[in-house]
């Protein structure tokens, strides 16, 4: 668990997101952090990294992807869950159903690490947390 998380800036989650997994990881991990501005959208959690805002939760396949961020917290147990491809009872025997039941069963195994968060190499190498990098630093408005 990351100790000096409380001791950066963290852009806080609210509205419909506030209530996620990783919303409340936050709140209990970093209860007296500065809170420096909150977005109700992971776009707006992006967007508020990228102007300098602070550092904040993404997933992993959202901020991975991004070559200015740096992952300072490796994807935390419980953070993860299942997914299900469901169809209608009377449906699921039809060849079109069955061939895309099929075809995603095959393919998403290629896909297992993206899934995971297994995209970057993880922080557990005991250094402290870094700031993200940011392509410019926040104005103040």
């Amino acid at each position: 668990m990351p100790d000096d998380l409380s001791s950066h800036r963290l852009i806080g989650f609210e509205g419909a997101i506030e209530k996620i997994t990783p919303a409340r990881w936050l709140r209990c991990v970093a209860p007296d952090c500065e809170i420096a501005c909150r977005s109700n959208s992971v776009l707006g959690l992006l967007l508020a990294i990228q102007s300098g805002f602070g550092l904040a939760l993404l997933p992993c396949q959202i901020g991975d992807a991004e070559p200015d961020l740096v992952r300072v917290i490796d994807p935390q147990p419980g953070f993860t869950s299942g997914f299900w491809i469901l169809t209608h009872p009377d449906l699921h025997k039809r060849p079109k159903i069955r061939a895309f039941f099929d075809f995603m069963s095959e393919e998403i195994v290629k896909y297992r690490p993206l899934l995971l968060g297994q995209t970057r190499p993880l922080r557990s190498d005991g250094k402290r947390l870094e700031t993200a990098k940011t392509t410019r630093p926040a104005e103040p408005h």
